[in-house]
């Protein structure tokens, strides 16, 4: 039995399609292409989810080809681009594609075989220097976790890696798990990160077969590694470049209102499938099911997710400051925590300052320069503002409101009116939403 997979099901897929190249630029005979067309149109007739689009893109393909609407395309590269092209306007399925790998083609037909295969270990340090695609796992203040996930790898290469990311934010007030460049992976990761934040024994997904008409129903795991996470607040960091099972993961929690989804609408790639040969050199990905929800059974390819805080953005670029600016802001709104409201509102006006800078002028800066309390000082050097406290001098950086950030510390902010007036002392503002206050000295 070939594995149902997700269509990243993994990144490395998309950079080994094109490793050989050199035959991809060899020249077509007729007939190479027409045992080409005939193993498409077979493969798609026999797997096909859906069978009526099976038949007319079937039948579409063979026109083509026997009107000689593919003469023009004379090596493998440019007539496999081609066909994709060509399945993608008939189908407007962006999982229908033929790709070139000798070297997957090898490890399919191994697979249908029943071989065992020793692991690859090119492939698993290909991985490993990735660090497995989890690209960020840090604790930002106010105990807020992060965790920026772009693949989901397999689970038998990651598991150890990801256990020990999902560990480090174990203990957090609230998490943010950035899935804004997720081009989703295997289901069996998306369904252990989802067991981590959901009770046991909850159904997270189903699939519908076109074989047999089967219907098969995914639920959270039981696994002694994952420490449960059902009760801190979740958000996930959306975009257009969420796909496939990240999309699964973002829908599932949405609709199980177990988090709150902030960014732009995913991509739309929601049903699964499989890898075919097509011949030594090219496999093909095929849909294979159609996914549904979690409660609904509702189906989110071709439109995607769409997020409970909207981000504008371009459809290339995503907001990231304004995405983290909202899931500040929702914190400070909406947490019960003291503390964590706080951490909203400290963080949320950093990466609001990211957004709408603000320039402080000289004449400001200038009246800020002076020696407080304790031997402090404000010094001014090349239009540039320090603190210098006898031992050390950290850079200050205009914030806007009066606020300057350190240098390398992110726990404390300096304060100096902007009403015009006298500044007769320097206020330490601290990430637990105390502060302290030092008068200027005569001088």
């Amino acid at each position: 039995m070939k594995t149902v997979v997700c269509l990243s099901m993994l990144f490395c897929i998309g950079v080994l399609n094109r490793c050989n190249a050199q035959d991809l630029d060899a020249k077509l005979k007729p007939a190479q292409k027409k045992e080409i067309v005939a193993k498409v149109v077979s493969l798609l007739k026999d797997n096909y989810v859906f069978v009526e689009k099976a038949d007319v893109m079937g039948k579409e393909l063979q026109k083509k080809l026997e009107t000689n609407q593919y003469d023009s395309f004379e090596t493998l590269d440019s007539f496999g681009d081609q066909l994709n092209r060509d399945l993608l306007s008939l189908s407007n399925d962006r999982h229908l594609q033929i790709n070139f790998s000798p070297k997957i083609v090898r490890q399919l037909r191994k697979d249908a075989a029943g071989e065992k295969q020793a692991p690859d270990e090119g492939f698993i340090e290909l991985l490993k220097s990735e660090n497995f695609r989890m690209r960020k796992v840090e604790i930002l203040h106010g105990n807020i976790g992060y965790f920026k996930l772009d693949n989901f790898v397999e689970l038998k290469y990651c598991k150890e890696t990801l256990t020990g990311a999902m560990n480090f934010i174990s203990n957090s007030s609230a998490i943010i798990l950035d899935l804004s460049e997720c081009g989703g992976g295997p289901s069996e990761t998306m369904d252990f990160i989802l067991s981590y934040f959901l009770p046991e024994a909850t159904k997270i997904g189903e699939l519908r077969f076109r074989k047999n008409n089967e219907l098969k129903e995914s639920y959270t795991i039981k696994d002694p590694a994952i420490k449960k996470l059902t009760e801190v607040p979740l958000f996930i960091l959306v975009s257009n470049n969420t796909a496939s099972a990240a999309e699964g993961l973002a829908a599932c929690l949405k609709e199980y209102k177990r988090a709150v989804l902030v960014g732009g609408q995913t991509k739309g790639l929601g049903n699964p499938g499989e890898l075919f040969v097509i011949n030594d050199v090219l496999y093909m990905f095929i849909t294979t099911a159609v996914s549904g929800t979690a409660k609904s059974g509702a189906n989110f390819d071709g439109k995607g997710i769409t997020p409970d805080v909207v981000v504008p953005s371009s459809h290339a670029s995503f907001n990231f400051n304004k995405a983290m600016s909202e899931v500040c802001r929702l914190l400070k709104e909406t947490a019960k925590d003291k503390k964590l409201k706080h951490a909203g509102q400290w963080l949320g006006f950093e990466y609001e300052t990211y957004l709408n800078p603000e320039m402080a002028d000289e004449q400001y800066l200038r009246s800020i320069v002076g020696i407080y309390d304790g031997n402090r000082k404000i010094i001014l050097e090349n239009k540039q503002l320090y603190f210098d406290n006898g031992s050390l001098k950290r850079k200050l950086t205009y914030m806007g409101q009066g606020v300057f950030s350190a240098e390398g510390r992110k726990d404390y902010r300096f304060y100096f009116p902007t009403d015009g007036k006298k500044i007769d002392a320097m206020k330490v503002l601290w990430f637990d939403d105390t502060d302290d206050s030092f008068k200027r000295m005569n001088e």
